[in-house]
C-alpha cells in the first residue's frame, strides 16, 4: 500500500509530497530535479500539525541541509570539468594542425 510522504529538497529547500511504498524511495524535486530527502513525516501527519510545528520542522530541515553557495562542490566540479574540456579542445586543435602540416609535407615531398 502506498502512503503519501513529505519530502524536502536539500538543494533548493522545496517541500513536497509524493506517494511511495517506502519513504526512502527516490523522489525528484519538481523545481530543480535533484534528489529529495524524506522529511520524517507523512502527509497526513503534516496536515494535522499546527503552523508553529510546521515552521519548526522546516527550520530543522533548513538547518540540517543549508543551501549550497555558488562555490559548492557541484559548481567546483563543473568548473574543473569545463577546464578539462577546454584543455582537450586545445590538444585536439594542435593535433589537427600537425596532421594538416604532415599531409601538406607529404604531398610536397611526393611532387618535389
Amino acid at each position: 500500500m502506498k502512503n503519501r510522504y513529505l519530502y524536502f529538497c536539500p538543494k533548493c529547500h522545496n517541500l513536497g509530497s509524493a506517494e511511495h511504498h517506502n519513504p526512502t524511495d527516490y523522489q525528484a524535486c519538481s523545481d530543480c530535479q535533484s534528489q529529495m530527502v524524506y522529511a520524517g513525516v507523512t502527509k497526513e501527519e503534516w496536515d494535522s500539525k499546527t503552523r508553529e510545528e510546521k515552521d519548526k520542522i522546516k527550520a530543522m530541515l533548513r538547518e540540517k541541509y543549508p543551501i549550497s553557495s555558488p562555490e559548492s562542490s557541484d559548481s567546483a566540479s563543473l568548473i574543473v570539468l569545463n577546464r578539462i574540456n577546454d584543455n582537450i579542445n586545445i590538444i585536439k586543435n594542435i593535433m589537427i594542425f600537425y596532421l594538416v602540416i604532415s599531409i601538406i609535407g607529404f604531398i610536397f615531398a611526393l611532387f618535389v
